[in-house]
């Protein structure tokens, strides 16, 4: 039954974005706390009041001031009120009276940051736990993820390229989970969208004179538009990050973000710590002397070379959490010392070399055109 009530959903979900996305679609559906297992939350209206309903029925009001709180219960999902009054469902649905309309999020089961997003807002019994959509107004979307992956006080420079990155990116993988009943995630397996942007006047403006702007490649295709925090000085080509060739985004080097907040960075690992890891990785060899672990990378390298031993880099990275593959490995009363540079991959465009560049005077064209190769930016 549990079965057969999941592919219905996905079908009539599968509808409404088909026939959504047909029509160069205004809204989109985004998974809030994707990652999470949600097992309870507590919904408030914040600014206006909403309509609710039940599996489509049973329709009544909420207004700023109350509180729902949602749970797991068996295979529905348990909708109560401050008032006292409860009762379950498959779907929980919140629609804005008024365009303007905003609610908050607070996870209790497990505990989660509380957030605050515009649009409406559907709750369901998904596999064990709760599933958050927000329905939103594309622009008003992109105002979130803008805000999320920028920051506030920007120049409108870089709002203007980052509000461009983030509609190609949604434009070209707007299908991505349409499958799970939604058409993004929130977080970078997609786009980072934490919070509302509505309210940044900056963004919005940002975003209303870019309308339609995205980044194509020489087939007029929508490109993969990768960004990072920042390159340390030089960005990476795509293939030696993914294995995957993308000709818009190859290395290059970049001034622009030396004296960006995430341009330096330091780790200290002990020799035995090391020498423990490179052999649980395949490394044979004896090491006499320590300094046999040193390594420089004046310019971005894919592997770190012992003798005849090597390991990518990337793995380096996932393997001890570092801040980026860019980093030299030198030796202090025995320890190894990487001093790093950059923070993230570093394919595409580096956000902190994108905003000095902002600084700099450079308009969105120049800092699209610098960090992406052969690219134009069209109407969609």
């Amino acid at each position: 039954m549990k079965h057969k009530y999941r592919i219905f959903k996905q079908l009539q979900i599968f509808l409404f974005l088909s026939l959504n996305i047909s029509g160069l679609a205004q809204s989109v559906n985004i998974s809030l706390y994707n990652d999470n297992n949600l097992q309870s939350v507590l919904i408030s209206p914040v600014s206006s009041p909403f309509g609710v309903t039940f599996d489509n029925s049973i329709n009544m009001v909420v207004k700023p001031g109350d509180t729902i709180y949602l749970s797991v219960n068996g295979d529905f999902l348990e909708v109560k009120m401050l008032n006292g009054s409860h009762r379950t469902c498959r779907e929980f649905r919140m629609t804005g009276i008024d365009n303007d309309a905003t609610y908050k999020v607070n996870p209790v089961i497990p505990v989660l940051e509380e957030r605050e997003y515009d649009g409406d807002f559907v709750a369901s019994f998904d596999i064990n736990r709760i599933l958050l959509v927000n329905h939103i107004q594309i622009d008003r979307y992109l105002a979130g993820v803008v805000l999320t992956e920028g920051g506030p006080g920007r120049l409108p420079e870089y709002y203007k390229t980052q509000a461009i990155l983030c509609r190609t990116y949604l434009l070209k993988h707007i299908n991505k989970h349409s499958g799970e009943g939604f058409n993004l995630c929130d977080d970078v397996h997609c786009q980072a969208y934490k919070t509302r942007g509505s309210q940044n006047k900056r963004i919005i403006k940002a975003i209303n004179e870019t309308s339609g702007l995205v980044i194509v490649d020489r087939n007029s295709e929508l490109i993969t538009t990768a960004y990072h925090s920042n390159c340390g000085g030089q960005t990476s080509n795509s293939d030696d990050v993914w294995l995957k060739y993308y000709p818009y985004l190859k290395s290059i080097s970049d001034p622009n973000c030396s004296r960006g907040n995430n341009g330096k960075w330091r780790e200290t690992i002990s020799v035995e710590q090391w020498l423990n890891y490179i052999r649980e990785n395949g490394y044979k060899g004896n090491i006499a002397n320590p300094v046999s672990f040193k390594f420089s990378q004046p310019v971005r390298k894919t592997h770190y070379w012992i003798d005849d031993f090597s390991l990518p880099l990337k793995k380096i990275r996932n393997d001890w959490d570092l801040k980026s593959s860019f980093f030299n490995i030198d030796l202090e009363d025995n320890q190894l010392v990487f001093n790093g540079k950059g923070y993230g991959h570093g394919v595409g465009l580096c956000q902190e070399g994108a905003m000095e560049m902002a600084y700099q005077g450079k308009n969105y064209r120049q800092i699209i055109g610098f960090y992406y190769q052969d690219v134009k930016i069209k109407k969609f």
